[in-house]
């Protein structure tokens, strides 16, 4: 078992921490169902988290489910083409999911999804929403599409690159930004809710409860 030597600097404080490496097991879907509302959390997107998003919404659906949370609150973001589905899945055909924006010039980047899903839709995020997901909160809270509950998001709008050196050691540069379809800066920034909410002690499952009665 190996261990790694890292430098951590903030401000003007440095730490020197001992790492050990490992597995880290995120659940990637979590389907529950509360009488005619739908609850699905993620942990991380991947590329066909938009597909299985679909076809739970479908199941939901034909089990007499009515309203859509998308619990989104420490989702690590992931694959980028599969979070602009996930978005487009309930936005209009020809909506910006988001902007790419470089030194030299901004792109927007178009929905293309022909399905689009009507149900009643509401966010939840926090701080550890970043990433990926939030592209998702971005353009479903731009387009009013979805009602965001919670606490700002982390605000990673960055792209980066990877690059292997001769030497074999690898360097990250960040190459592009991700802005809101309305052009507002995610990164630094994050996105806030339309409506604050914070979690209290109980379980899991009493706090859904007691969320869903201010999103009625």
């Amino acid at each position: 078992d190996s261990t790694f030597a890292l430098t951590v600097r903030r401000g003007q404080q440095v730490l020197h921490l001992h790492v050990k490496p490992g597995r880290i097991h995120l659940i990637p879907f979590v389907m529950k169902k509360f009488g005619k509302i739908g609850y699905l959390e993620m942990q991380v997107i991947n590329r066909d988290t938009d597909r299985q998003l679909f076809q739970a919404e479908k199941e939901l659906e034909d089990e007499g489910v009515q309203r859509l949370i998308l619990d989104l609150r420490e989702c690590i973001g992931g694959d980028v083409h599969a979070a602009s589905t996930m978005a487009g899945l309930f936005l209009r055909p020809g909506d910006i999911i988001f902007i790419k924006k470089t030194r030299k010039d901004e792109s927007p980047y178009i929905n293309q999804v022909p399905v689009h899903l009507s149900i009643p839709l509401s966010i939840l995020v926090d701080g550890g929403t970043a990433s990926a997901a939030e592209l998702i909160t971005a353009a479903l809270q731009t387009h009013r599409r979805a009602t965001i509950y919670g606490q700002p998001t982390l605000g990673k709008g960055y792209i980066q690159g990877s690059w292997v050196l001769r030497d074999g050691s690898t360097i990250r540069l960040t190459v592009a930004e991700y802005l809101s379809p309305s052009r507002e800066t995610i990164a630094h920034h994050g996105i806030r809710p339309d409506v604050p909410w914070r979690a209290g002690k109980g379980n899991q499952d009493q706090e859904l409860e007691r969320f869903m009665k201010i999103i009625h």
